[in-house]
C-alpha cells in the first residue's frame, strides 16, 4: 500500500500525536483564558488535561442521559 517515498504511520502513531495537539490547544487556551504564563500553564497542564477530559465526559454522559429521554428510550420498564 505504500508509494515510492511514502512512510506509513501506524495508527498508536497517528492517536499519540493528536492527543499531543490537543493537551497542547489546551495549554495555550489556558493561558489566554486564565491570562497566565506559559511557564505556568506548562506546568498545571496535566490537571487542565485532566479538568477538560472529566468535563468532557459528564457533558457526554449527561447529553446521552437527555437525549434517552427526549426519544423515549426505556429499557427498563416498570412492572
Amino acid at each position: 500500500m505504500s508509494t515510492l517515498g511514502a512512510v506509513e504511520i501506524s495508527k498508536q502513531t497517528k492517536i499519540t500525536a493528536g492527543a499531543l495537539l490537543v493537551a497542547v490547544a489546551i495549554v495555550l487556551l489556558a493561558t489566554v483564558a486564565f491570562d497566565m504564563s506559559l511557564e505556568r500553564a506548562v506546568l498545571l497542564a496535566p490537571v487542565l488535561v485532566a479538568s477538560v477530559g472529566i468535563a468532557a465526559g459528564l457533558i457526554i454522559f449527561w447529553g446521552k442521559v437527555a437525549l434517552q429521554q427526549w426519544r423515549g428510550d426505556d429499557r427498563h420498564p416498570e412492572q
